[in-house]
């Protein structure tokens, strides 16, 4: 295993390497990958730009979304739109939690919290009609003792 001193980054720049070019030269064609990412935010502009191909070796992903509390803004909208559509191509949520470090923000009578940590299984791996999610799951925990817990939107599970 070697460490690359490096961020991922949307482009090959400075302290900042591509996802699609960590992943060529990091691993073997035939292997599976798992992903966990937490880069703040820039998760929008990284993951769509990862192959479709290399999207797809990845057996898990989990991955922390950011930006929720902006989702009726119709330029967030349609940028976690395109994304969840892109992912749900090779595969499934299946689990949704909402992260409270931050609280939460109020809209149209909906609690929307700004994180949300979301684990991915490649379609593959999945047999059969998932069931509808059990939200909140009861192995879920608390991000911060020092905040209120924010619940998942029961809507979302469906």
């Amino acid at each position: 295993m070697n460490f690359m001193q490096k961020f991922i980054g949307p482009e090959n720049r400075g302290d900042f390497v591509t996802m699609q070019k960590w992943i060529g030269e990091n691993t073997a064609d035939d292997t599976d990958l798992l992903l966990q990412m937490d880069i703040e935010g820039a998760e929008y502009d990284v993951l769509p730009g990862i192959a479709a191909e290399s999207l797809a070796r990845f057996r898990i992903m989990l991955i922390e979304f950011h930006d929720f509390d902006q989702i009726f803004n119709a330029d967030t909208f349609n940028r976690l739109q395109s994304l969840f559509a892109r992912l749900s191509e090779t595969h499934v949520l299946c689990h949704l939690h909402a992260n409270n470090t931050v609280g939460y923000t109020s809209v149209g009578g909906f609690t929307i919290p700004p994180v949300f940590e979301a684990t991915y299984i490649r379609r593959d791996r999945v047999r059969g009609d998932l069931p509808h999610a059990q939200i909140p799951h009861p192995l879920d925990q608390h991000n911060s003792n020092k905040r209120p817990n924010v619940q998942t939107p029961h809507f979302w599970a469906h």
